[in-house]
């Protein structure tokens, strides 16, 4: 009898047979998907997936991972246009990528969305037309057409009667065209949904006289320049970086033998993303006045200097060494004081009846940060470098809409001299419950 195997995202087990679980094993090592970030655990007989949204197809099997903390207590379609929303205020993700994104009712995978919008995309693209532009060839014809190219000429002509010629030539395999046709190559490869891929065999066809043997993706992208004639190609080559790019933490993965494919997207460089860019969008509009907001300030760092005996010190400040350097989520700052953010996407546990949790699950690691940015920041003042004290740090979690018993009121820990961290919760389920969540916040500073 064979033997099972198994995935276990969201509280589910999904058995795979040996097969399987060996190429995903090894997809996952040789991505180096199980390192920092960490999107699986390994062990013998099975592999969880860690806090990430994503697709995975293993040969003919395709698996959606859900986050472990829900966004939204509903069906899996509305979790993942939720998160779709979400991934909107991603500042690594450019915005035209979501103008009219169809994300509706689709019962398909996240990755499929992502597909089935650029094939879209390069639909509308088609019905205005292929841009053409000079392009410019080096090669052997039987006339004079640009510019004779003399020391290739003598080294590779033997016969007479062709000339070694260097022109520009007017034609369909412009860079826009080149990029939208290795996208669609490389999507053809990875598509599960059936109407998807026939769709992409369609497509491709229209794009068959396109040269792009030994051609450098990265390289085209940075040679690319929008004007009027092309502006109408910016969503579908964002959309084509998107898949030709690996760009981490935000990639399309899949292995040689392309019978895996993967796209992964960490939940906890999401989340902070997101409720910074939403805290400084309802700053902006509506308390600009009273609070101005830095998002992963680098102004501090906790050492400025180290010497040696017998060598030279060293200056961190002035040498702008990035070592020991801080970097919190959000930096607000009033009239009166500085105020610590910091978002992590982590489920605190909330006390049973009759028993008693001192630190709620809070990490030691994450206070002793924020000890470490208050002490940091307050030091400034020390020096006569600024006139606020720093005496309040907030951590930033999400609210398990999924658990009735899941943390929704604040935690407040005291010390000495006015220190204060604080634990908040944001319910991410809608725009609307993420809005109200952080007004109550900045209400609360």
């Amino acid at each position: 009898m064979q033997s099972r195997h198994k995935i276990k995202p969201k509280n589910l087990e999904i058995f795979i047979n040996k097969n399987k679980l060996k190429k995903l094993k090894d997809f996952i090592e040789t991505n180096k998907l199980d390192k920092d970030p960490k999107f699986f655990k390994i062990y013998k007989d099975y592999i969880i997936p860690q806090n990430f949204i994503g697709t995975i197809n293993i040969d003919d099997i395709s698996i959606e991972i859900f986050p472990k903390i829900p966004l939204i207590k509903k069906y899996k379609e509305e979790e993942r246009k939720r998160f779709l929303e979400i991934l909107e205020y991603v500042e690594t993700f450019n915005e035209t990528i979501f103008e009219n994104l169809e994300i509706g009712n689709q019962d398909m995978p996240i990755l499929e969305v992502f597909i089935s919008n650029f094939i879209n995309e390069v639909e509308e693209i088609l019905k205005k037309g292929l841009v053409y532009s000079y392009i410019n060839k080096s090669e052997n014809i039987y006339y004079f057409k640009g510019k004779l190219d003399l020391t290739n000429h003598i080294k590779y002509n033997f016969i007479e009667n062709q000339f070694f010629m260097n022109f520009d030539e007017f034609s369909v395999s412009s860079i826009e065209n080149c990029l939208i046709k290795l996208a669609l190559e490389k999507i053809r490869n990875i598509s599960s949904n059936i109407e998807n891929v026939a769709k992409i065999y369609q497509l491709l066809v229209y794009f068959e006289d396109i040269e792009t043997y030994g051609v450098n993706p990265d390289h085209l992208f940075r040679k690319l320049l929008f004007d009027r004639k092309n502006s109408f190609y910016k969503k579908s080559l964002d959309l084509a970086k998107f898949f030709l790019l690996d760009e981490s933490p935000y990639s399309v993965f899949y292995n040689n033998e392309k019978e895996i494919t993967g796209l992964f997207f960490p939940m906890e460089t999401i989340y902070e993303s997101y409720i910074a860019t939403k805290l400084r969008e309802i700053i902006n509009e509506k308390n600009s006045n009273e609070f101005s907001i830095k998002i992963q300030d680098e102004s501090h760092r906790v050492f400025n200097e180290c010497s040696m005996v017998y060598k030279e010190k060293m200056n961190y400040r002035e040498e702008n060494i990035t070592f020991f350097k801080l970097k919190p989520d959000i930096v607000l700052e009033n009239e009166k004081e500085i105020i610590i953010l910091d978002t992590k996407w982590k489920e605190l546990k909330n006390s049973k009846k009759n028993e008693v949790i001192y630190n709620f699950g809070i990490s030691e690691k994450d206070i002793y940060q924020m000890i470490t940015y208050i002490h940091v920041y307050n030091s400034k003042v020390k020096n006569n470098d600024s006139s606020k004290f720093c005496n309040k740090a907030y951590l930033i979690y999400p609210i398990n809409n999924n658990n009735s018993s899941s943390f929704i009121e604040n935690i407040v820990f005291s010390g000495k001299d006015g220190l204060e961290i604080r634990a908040y919760f944001i319910d991410l389920s809608s725009e609307e419950k993420t809005k109200e969540s952080l007004e109550n916040i900045l209400k609360l500073i």
